[in-house]
Order: structure tokens, then sequence, then C-alpha cells
């Protein structure tokens, strides 16, 4: 997977609006792969995994809640192979205090959604290395990356080769997503429907308030998993997912998605949630919001952080 990808679920409270001056950041390239090359030939099956866990985030979705709600989301999402289920990721999410905790055990990472401070904490506790990634930070870099996947997709375009311009067409539909949409309030039931990417989804009714906390989480979590690993699948069309999603009031409970690249990738996530934090998820919690604080945990520039777990999903 061409650079590898992360994960489900979350929550979202309203911005503060003591908003921080952020500095302007230096952008980097970030590098289109192309619709076809989900898969890298001869990748192990422990970094397909890896790799599949981060971009199920971006094309799934993730979980929400108001400022005044604490609650567990556990997530798993299956892919199909041969034309079998297979659980490839496990996610689960901690909402309280206004803050998300997205964690995925097997990375050893956890990332903290603080919309008060507009960023989100990215803790590493396998390397001892934490960053901080704001919002505008998110904005800019993605400007970057449309601009220049547009300037990729116009390449493929005046390509004679018919495979070429099939992909142009995937790209350039990400960047403008124009979905068939069938709604059923009764059913609880959404389709986006399209050529080359489709969305079904199993809903459940929610107060308007803590729908719109859930897609403002679930935009800005596409966003930042886009940008720390680049996958064929823009965060756009998942946005417009949420926009569908916020206009019935409704959130989901089961995702399936499919695009129809080579080979052709079905996943489906599955969302449970309780209404209540445990003692072991407070205690979890408690754990994380300390570790920020210990003189051991390395503070590192997103772009330094990007490295140096690259390097570590490489090396597994």
């Amino acid at each position: 997977m061409n650079r590898t990808l992360k994960e489900i679920e979350n929550m979202s409270p309203n911005l503060n609006t003591n908003r921080k001056k952020t500095q302007k950041m230096s952008m980097k390239k970030i590098i289109v792969p192309s619709t076809s090359s989900f898969f890298v030939k001869g990748m192990s099956p422990m970094k397909i995994q890896t790799g599949i866990a981060f971009v199920l985030f971006l094309i799934l979705g993730v979980f929400s809640q108001t400022e005044a709600q604490e609650y567990r989301v556990y997530t798993k999402v299956f892919q199909e192979q041969d034309h079998k289920d297979v659980i490839v990721s496990r996610s689960l999410t901690l909402f309280r205090s206004g803050k998300a905790y997205d964690h995925i055990d097997t990375l050893g990472e956890v990332i903290i959604f603080d919309p008060a401070n507009e960023e989100f904490i990215i803790l590493n506790m396998k390397r001892d290395i934490m960053t901080r990634v704001q919002f505008e930070q998110l904005k800019q870099q993605l400007i970057v990356a449309r601009k220049t996947t547009q300037d990729y997709a116009d390449q493929l375009a005046s390509s004679s080769n018919k495979k070429k311009k099939t992909q142009a067409e995937n790209l350039l539909f990400q960047l403008n997503p124009q979905f068939e949409t069938e709604a059923s309030d009764k059913k609880k039931k959404l389709k986006l429907t399209s050529p080359g990417l489709s969305y079904h989804v199993k809903g459940t009714k929610a107060e308007p308030t803590q729908v719109e906390s859930y897609m403002n989480y679930a935009d800005w979590m596409c966003r930042l998993n886009y940008v720390m690993h680049p996958s064929p699948f823009l965060p756009g069309c998942r946005v417009q997912l949420n926009k569908e999603l916020s206009k019935m009031k409704m959130l989901p409970l089961q995702v399936e998605f499919m695009a129809n690249v080579e080979p052709v990738l079905k996943l489906r996530a599955e969302h449970r949630i309780k209404n209540k934090l445990s003692k072991q998820d407070l205690t979890q919690i408690h754990a994380w919001e300390s570790a920020l604080k210990k003189e051991t945990i390395r503070h590192v520039t997103f772009l330094e952080y990007q490295k140096t777990t690259l390097v570590t999903q490489l090396d597994n």
C-alpha cells in the first residue's frame, strides 16, 4: 500500500471562538498514487493490515459526541477476500470532556481530537514521541494535495491509454464528487452511488447537536488521515457522505464501501456503541493525558513524526 493509511470513529464539540493564530507552514509536495495501486506487490500480510487500518478511517468514517456526553465506540472492519469477510482492523474510540481518543492497540498510537484548541495531538507510545497538528495546517496541505491531484489527473487524461483515462476520471470525480443519492428515513438507510465508488449506510437517528458534532469530527479526521497517509481515496467523497447523513440527522452504525479499482475493494465497518465509559476506559484516558506531560516523551514536528512512524511500519 503506497504509504499506509489509518482507521475508524469519533466525536467533536463546537470549536472555541478564541481561535489560536497559526504559523504558515512550509508545504511538502504530496505524491498522489493512482487508483489502481492500492496494494504493493510482495507486501507482507502485517504491512497490508497496517496499511488498511490507515485508509479505513478515511473512507468509512468515525463516531462522535456532544461535549456533555461520554461513551465508547468499538469498531471492527471487514474486507471481502475470496468471497469471505476477513477482519482487517479493530479500534476503540473514547469520548470525554470535549475530546475524542482514537486508539489502535497494534499501532501503539492514540490520536486526540481537541477542537477547543483547533488541533490534533498524536501520541505514539511505542516510539515515545508526540506531535501536534493544527487544523489550519491541514487546510493548507490539502490545498497542495488537490492541486497535485488535479495536475496528475490532467496528465493521465492526456494519455491515449484507456486505463489511464479511467484513472483520470476517478481522480477528477473525487475532487468534485457527484453521487446518486437514495435515502430512506423510515429504514434509516442511505446509499451514495457512482461508477467508481459507492457507500451503503445503516444508521440511527440522533439529536441535531450530536449529528453536527459528529460530522465536524468526521470531516477533520478524514483530512488528517489523508495528509498523514496519502491514499488513492481523497477526503471529499467521505465528506460528501457526511453531508448527506447530516441532512438525515443520522449517525452511521454500519458503512459499506466499494471501489471499482483493480482489484475491486470492498470494506464494511461495524460500530458498537456503549453510552458509558468503564473504569478501565477512564484509566486509559488518564494514562494518555499523563503521558503527554512526561519528560521522556519527545516532541517532534508533524513531518518528523510521519517519517519516524513510516520507518516503523516498513520494519514490521
